[in-house]
């Protein structure tokens, strides 16, 4: 397979199976909505028609990759999935990264993020194949004068089994494009597939390892400038003043533009339905315009600036911790209730409560930010690493007061998203720039930037409490949550443990700092104080830690009231229930649980993990970590035991290193050096195992994070018997 992303693809017209342009035929595929009876020829309000595979008169074949690729293997593995039931020949299929379309719909494109890609686009790309499939079939059997029943479609030809004869989708391309593409088609049966299932290596690899990748960073355009910018140090500041003569008078400096700060409300979710959305916030700062990047900076370096603090200035990590002590007084806000708990409380024969505290992170990307933006006569033209090419279009054109099919956004590779990149700061940025000097203008980040200016993962604390019965059995399970979060999170406990009663109350507290969506998003919390306090419950009770989680999982569920339909609910989650027994069990016996002294075990949606440490010279190290996981069928294990190896190592950075401080409103990390990242002679031998499946595949991006941090600090509290409950740890400790 080879990838077509070393340029930027410009906007292409939609072209129909009547039309031929220059040798090339698109084949449009109509996708329906999820509540469409079936596939139509022709668009309509609700529908919205994609390209996914262009074909060459030379036979060569084009997939029109809908996600950003970001070094998560996207652009290999959904293109194993179209050459299998295409028929195509994968090694010799190109690859070209899609700009975004609302042709797609947000089923297919929306969102690079929430480990979506697979699940969402697993069935629709089937679907599209298979139809082109049979179109390519119908036309050579027609050609042969043959039964469609006796052909096939292998490496980019349709062959005659009795004859042999073959001809090359290419050669079929002009009757093709005379005759509708079929309603339906028959999908493969798993026995006929050919690259799903098999490990094959990710193609980007070898050119990302060349240099040859072509990132936002690369990027030019012609007639472009540079542009980068000092922002306000301090969220939700303002510029008092600023002098720019200094600046102006460094050679290749062009131009000097101060930047107004923007924050508003922005829809949380790409789904139409979800009416949730968070607060957005663009910086106060003055972006300095140059001939080259260098000259920006130095250009940026020699300004005078005078910032307004505003709400936050005043802010540190003392404060915030006085704010939570302040919040414990609050009642909070009743997020999720089962049963009563108020009663096994005052009767319990046993309390065991903890609080568990994850500070802020930050995403410290490969890739510093960048992108490019052209603004010219009513139109703008974006090129960005993007992870949501929708909010990227629809908030351009807001700000620019234009109807957003005049907003081209170019969809490119980037060096590492987490989340970061589903917001678009970063890009507006450079639109706001190139309406000012009217060029193209590429604004690029710092590293220093970036670390200083994210959406941060938030930070929270959880409150757990538990009431325990004669017996030792929980009769009540009572979370408070304060976090600084826009919203509280979901439910705790998600059709797992058998709890008879339970209740989440939640404080949110304003934050000093842009909040975000970080890998794995609120799950890496919640994950974490929840499987720390299973370990204490077990080790209150003296039982082992495993035993105990299978203990949880068998007793007996009760349907939450309000639930529609309570069988299908129970269904779901004894399902799921069974999927966390197999995956914890799988994890423990690959781990060899109880056999040394130093282990830990976590577990949540689809991933189990041990960990195992020791201490050397007295510092802790981890040296292996066993992941299980259940992510459905497994398009290619190689890339999904890659996914699970990088979550486990940025979980381990969290646990480890991570963690934002403040001081007098500003964060005081800036780099590497401060910011740690895990070094190769740190990371632990991975050991991943897949649970063999034939239900259709989920993501695997985020599930293999949140089980990290609370198995490796269980299993330092299995080797020292020291609990720790917050994230960083902090390396003093040993």
């Amino acid at each position: 397979m080879r990838t077509m992303n070393d340029k930027a693809i410009p906007r292409r017209d939609f072209i129909r199976l009547s039309g031929l342009v220059g040798g090339w035929f698109g084949l449009s595929i109509w996708l329906p909505s999820p509540a469409s009876a079936g596939p139509v020829n022709e668009p309509s309000a609700s529908f919205s028609p994609d390209v996914f595979v262009e074909i060459s008169r030379d036979n060569t074949i084009v997939f029109n990759l809908p996600k950003q690729e970001m070094g998560q293997g996207i652009s290999t593995g959904l293109a194993m999935i179209f050459a299998d039931e295409l028929g195509a020949d994968f090694d010799r299929m190109l690859v070209r990264q899609a700009d975004y379309d609302p042709r797609f719909g947000n089923v297919i494109q929306g969102v690079t993020g929430g480990s979506n890609s697979m699940r969402a686009c697993w069935q629709p790309l089937r679907e599209a194949a298979a139809r082109v499939r049979d179109l390519m079939v119908t036309v050579a059997a027609e050609r042969w004068q043959v039964e469609p029943t006796g052909c096939l479609a292998e490496d980019s030809f349709v062959i005659h089994r009795p004859t042999g004869r073959r001809l090359p989708f290419g050669a079929l391309i002009e009757q093709a494009a005379q005759k509708p593409i079929p309603a339906e088609a028959r999908l493969k049966d798993p026995s006929e597939y050919r690259y799903i299932g098999k490990p094959l290596g990710n193609r980007q690899t070898r050119r990302v390892v060349l240099g040859q990748m072509r990132y936002g960073i690369d990027l030019e355009v012609p007639g472009m400038v540079h542009a980068v910018i000092a922002r306000c140090p301090f969220f939700r500041g303002t510029l008092r003043h600023y002098a720019d003569s200094a600046a102006r008078n460094i050679p290749g400096v062009l131009d000097v533009v101060a930047i107004t700060p923007i924050r508003k409300a922005v829809k949380l979710s790409p789904d139409d339905n979800n009416p949730t959305t968070y607060p957005y916030t663009i910086a106060a700062g003055v972006a300095v315009v140059a001939t080259s990047t260098w000259a920006a900076m130095q250009g940026r370096n020699a300004l005078t600036l005078e910032w307004d603090s505003g709400p936050f200035g005043n802010v540190s990590n003392q404060a915030l911790a006085d704010q939570l002590r302040a919040a414990e007084q609050e009642p909070g806000e009743e997020v999720f209730h089962h049963g009563s708990v108020n009663q096994p409380i005052a009767r319990a024969t046993r309390m065991v409560e903890a609080q568990y505290d994850t500070q802020f992170q930050a995403h410290a990307i490969m890739e510093p930010l960048n992108a490019v933006a052209h603004v010219k006569n009513g139109q703008c033209e974006v090129w960005v690493g993007h992870q949501y090419g929708r909010r990227v279009a629809e908030e351009t054109a807001a700000l620019l007061n234009i109807p957003v099919d005049q907003v081209t956004v170019h969809i490119l590779p980037s060096g590492g998203a987490f989340g970061r990149r589903w917001e678009a700061d970063f890009a507006l940025e450079a639109v706001i720039i190139s309406k000012q000097v009217g060029k193209p203008v590429k604004v690029t980040w710092t590293r220093e930037d970036e670390i200083q200016h994210d959406y941060y993962h938030a930070y929270e604390r959880d409150h757990h409490r538990v009431a325990l019965g004669e017996q030792g059995n929980i009769t009540a399970w009572d979370l408070k949550r304060y976090t600084y979060d826009f919203f509280a999170g979901w439910s705790w406990n998600p059709y797992r443990y058998g709890v008879p009663a339970s209740r989440m109350r939640a404080v949110i507290l304003e934050s000093p700092l842009q909040t975000g969506s970080w890998r794995s998003v609120d799950s890496h919390r919640e994950t974490f104080a929840r499987e720390c306090f299973v370990d204490e419950l077990a080790h209150a009770l003296g039982k082992d830690p495993l035993a105990y989680r299978l203990d949880l999982l068998s007793k007996p569920l009760i349907v939450p009231a309000g639930v529609e339909n309570p069988d299908n609910w129970l269904k779901r989650a004894e399902d799921e229930r069974r999927k966390t027994r197999q995956i914890l069990e799988l994890a423990a016996q690959k781990a060899g649980w109880g056999s040394k002294k130093g282990m830990g075990i976590a577990v949540t949606n689809y991933c189990a993990q041990v960990v195992e440490v020791t201490l050397e010279d007295g510092k802790l190290r981890v040296i292996k970590v066993t992941a299980a996981m259940d992510c459905g069928r497994v398009i290619n294990p190689s890339l999904v035991k890659g996914q699970v190896e990088g979550s486990i190592i940025w979980g381990l950075q969290a646990v480890l290193y991570g963690g934002i401080t403040l001081r007098e409103g500003r964060v005081q990390q800036s780099n590497f050096h401060d910011y740690k990242m895990i070094r190769m002679p740190e990371s632990p031998s991975i050991d991943v195992h897949l649970v063999d499946s034939q239900e259709p595949p989920t993501g695997t991006g985020e599930p293999g994070v949140p089980a990290l941090a609370p198995a490796l600090l269980n299993a330092v509290f299995a080797l020292t018997g020291q609990r720790i409950r917050q994230i960083p740890m902090g390396t003093d400790l040993f």
